[in-house]
């Protein structure tokens, strides 16, 4: 499988009717995930920390979060079980908006992977960057918050 053929898990007829009902607007969205430096639970059989996988979605130009997720550790396993979370954060995404974004730009190499088959299928342009300015500044001030 070439690096930029990611399988689909979201079936070609949902596609199509998401494409169909969310309309395309000419934003640009920055999409980012990591591991959060705080934990969400431990238990007395394993008193390891858990870390979950935030995904946010922030506007490129006004910085307002769009949408955002914690998935625990085990939805990110495998590399067909990150694809899979990867995919359903953007198809619920493009749900909650109501629209699709022109382009989304990602950081993440692996990300990018799960992905950029997905918004071909979409219609979006799918873009790596260095840089994801707003959202850095807002998961900063997002970890800043929550350690206060």
């Amino acid at each position: 499988m070439l690096k930029q053929d990611a399988p689909l898990y979201p079936n070609q007829v949902d596609l199509q009717r998401l494409k169909k009902k969310a309309r395309q607007n000419r934003s640009w969205v920055e999409i980012d995930g990591n591991y959060t430096p705080f934990s969400i639970a431990s238990t007395n059989d394993d008193p390891r920390p858990t870390l979950p996988w935030l995904q946010l979605a922030v506007d490129h130009f006004t910085g307002q979060v769009l949408f955002h997720d914690l998935a625990s550790p085990d939805q990110c396993l495998t590399a067909a079980d990150f694809t899979r979370t990867a995919q359903q954060f953007l198809v619920t995404l493009i749900q909650e908006t109501g629209q699709r974004p022109s382009g989304i730009l990602i950081s993440n190499q692996d990300l990018y992977y799960a992905l950029g088959s997905l918004c071909r299928k979409l219609g979006i342009t799918c873009s790596k960057s260095a840089e994801l300015p707003k959202l850095s500044e807002t998961r900063e001030a997002m970890f800043a918050a929550m350690n206060r």
